[in-house]
């Protein structure tokens, strides 16, 4: 009775192009992560017709990948170990996909390779670590994260804000605009 779908519009002109998931009548799909979740699209190539989301199959998370062009799944990976998965951003280069999984029942960022199919996991602690995104260059990933604010040993939630992640190290940096905002709200 009721069933999520999404749509192909025209940016420009709220024009609806096709429908490219039809949940309704995919067996694939159980759902898609729509609530707390938003899809990417694929600037790799330069023409923009790759589309990845987070969905749901026979209760596992997936990463979906659409050509919106024809409206098939072109890749799919399906995460046994993760609980669910949310906001998944290209890289730059279109190899990787970077999301938020729940895992162990905390947020952590992960990173999965399409040529290689393997999936690592970037951040793996307590702190909420939320809606990724590339670094134009692709040499860092920026996050949402109350890690340098919360204090785990007092059970004090903290206020979210920006960080800086390097894939390659896995070192984590404070947005200094986060910082300051940050004081001037303690203040």
């Amino acid at each position: 009775l009721f069933a999520i779908e999404m749509f192909l519009s025209d940016a420009n002109t709220g024009e609806i192009r096709r429908k490219i998931v039809k949940m309704a009548v995919d067996p694939n799909f159980e759902g898609v992560q729509f609530i707390q979740s938003a899809g990417s699209w694929d600037f790799s190539g330069g023409a923009a017709n790759r589309f990845v989301f987070a969905g749901i199959r026979k209760g596992q998370p997936v990463l979906s990948i659409l050509d919106t062009e024809t409206g098939k799944t072109v890749q799919e990976a399906v995460f046994d170990d993760l609980g669910e998965i949310f906001n998944p951003a290209w890289s730059p280069d279109g190899r990787y996909v970077v999301f938020t999984g729940i895992k162990d029942s905390w947020s952590d960022l992960f990173v999965y390779d399409l040529q290689n199919e393997e999936l690592r996991r970037l951040t793996n602690d307590q702190f909420g670590d939320l809606h990724p995104a590339w670094s134009p260059d692709g040499s860092r990933i920026a996050f949402v994260t109350e890690r340098f604010t919360s204090g785990l040993a007092s059970l004090r939630h903290g206020d979210y804000g920006l960080a800086l992640l390097d894939p390659s190290t896995g070192a984590i940096t404070e947005v200094q605009a986060s910082a300051a905002a940050t004081r001037a709200r303690e203040r």
